[in-house]
């Protein structure tokens, strides 16, 4: 498994088992080939949240911004803040060097992720 980055909320890491591109963000998972990975990373990209918020404003529910997720009876909802670092988890570059540094020290372990 590599880990390609990683936030607070969640990771990206690339399966050499399966050669799948894993997404963790919360509590939603996805499992992506690498070409859909990508398309999925542009169409959050350019995911208008105001225009979700507002177009969903009445919705009952408390997050606004509402994102099908391969049929119609599931869909992931995110507030404005989710969706910057869902952005920012998705916004690295396909062909950057990745590079993990771990140090041990005094029977901890401290794993630095670089892009």
């Amino acid at each position: 498994m590599e880990i390609l980055i990683e936030t607070q909320n969640g990771k990206i890491f690339k399966c050499a088992k399966c050669d799948a591109m894993h997404v963790e963000y919360k509590n939603l998972n996805f499992n992506f080939k690498e070409e859909d990975f990508w398309k999925f990373a542009q169409y959050i990209q350019n995911l208008d949240g105001e225009e979700w918020t507002s177009r969903n404003r009445t919705s009952n529910f408390k997050r606004k911004i509402i994102i099908p997720v391969g049929s119609q009876i599931f869909n992931a909802l995110l507030d404005a803040k989710e969706l910057r670092e869902l952005r920012s988890l998705l916004n690295f570059k396909r062909d950057s060097a990745y590079f993990q540094q771990t140090i041990k020290a005094g029977g901890l372990e401290f794993t630095s992720h670089l892009n």
